[in-house]
């Protein structure tokens, strides 16, 4: 894989990988763990921030025989990912409590459009900051983009994460003639 992908985008692979062992492994804690599992990682990335610890990760990157260039903090990267990854094992815990079946439909709307969010949202903010100007007031600027940005991955999510059992149907049937195996996913 490194030879096909390089070793900067690998720097990445252990933050993909937590990723991946909380969907697959299910992790659970004590229900007595939960609440702090889910406030402990916030308050903690909150004072690292305040202490700017994050500027003591870049130190890794001169250890590298190689620049990692947008890999850059893999290792303030892999700090938040440990506090993202147990923050989301804590609110797996919670998720029968009554206030989240409560707001289970926006979740799952928001959830609907979180690989467009992924996919989207760094091409598109490139996109409209280069479209709209520089105003006296950069707060309002960035509220601008951030905005067009999210109805822009909304609008996108329609055609493409909404309509991905069509995709598949279209993409087997373009793989079936030229002798593909068509493997199908397991249900989750």
């Amino acid at each position: 894989m490194v030879l096909v992908f390089g070793p900067k985008i690998m720097l990445l692979l252990p933050i993909w990988l937590m990723g991946v062992a909380l969907h697959r492994g299910r992790p659970v804690v004590p229900a007595m763990l939960a609440w702090p599992c889910v406030i402990a990682p916030i308050v903690i990335y909150l004072v690292a921030r305040y202490l700017e610890l994050q500027r003591y990760a870049w130190w890794f990157n001169t250890k590298l025989p190689f620049e990692p260039y947008w890999s850059s903090g893999f290792a303030w990267l892999y700090f938040v990912g440990v506090l993202v990854s147990i923050h989301l094992i804590g609110f797996r815990c919670l998720r029968d409590a009554d206030w989240i079946l409560a707001l289970e439909r926006p979740i799952r709307w928001l959830a609907s459009q979180s690989m467009s969010l992924y996919l989207f949202q760094f091409p598109l903010i490139c996109f409209f900051a280069g479209l709209v100007p520089m105003p006296s007031r950069p707060v309002l600027r960035g509220v601008i983009i951030i905005a067009a940005t999210l109805v822009s991955v909304h609008l996108l999510a329609r055609v493409s994460e909404a309509r991905k059992s069509q995709w598949r149907r279209v993409l087997h049937a373009g793989a079936t003639p030229i002798g593909a195996k068509v493997v199908r996913p397991k249900p989750v």
